[in-house]
């Protein structure tokens, strides 16, 4: 017998419209990010891009910043882990597609190179 909770997760994990409507939604996103690649975010933060593969239902947002990583304030990976997490996972269609196996990450690389990932998950 399956259990309860385990229910909905087998019911969500094979849902082709949701997941081509949120691929929809993300190559019409990708266009508008893309055509900002260059721009400053924030004062150190530029815009990379966003890349989109929806047979792998991934998507990443490219960011680089302006600083080394020995620049970087202690805990600021937490930091912003957590902020990416909390804002993509109070939106239900993102938290819904995180849950249900695409992979929403956020590509650091700072001046000197090193690249920190960030990868989105909902409880």
């Amino acid at each position: 017998m399956t259990p309860l909770l385990a229910l909905p997760l087998v019911l969500t994990l094979a849902n082709p419209s949701f997941d081509a409507a949120f691929c929809k939604m993300l190559t019409n996103s990708a266009v508008k990010v893309n055509a900002e690649k260059g721009s400053m975010v924030d004062s150190i933060t530029r815009n990379e891009g966003m890349e989109v593969s929806c047979d792998k239902k991934s998507v990443a947002f490219k960011k680089s910043l302006t600083v080394n990583a020995s620049q970087m304030n202690d805990g600021w990976q937490a930091r912003t882990d957590k902020r990416h997490n909390e804002g993509l996972c109070k939106l239900e269609d993102w938290a819904f597609a995180i849950k249900t196996g695409w992979t929403v990450s956020m590509p650091l690389t700072t001046r000197d190179g090193k690249t920190f990932t960030l990868t989105a998950k909902c409880d």
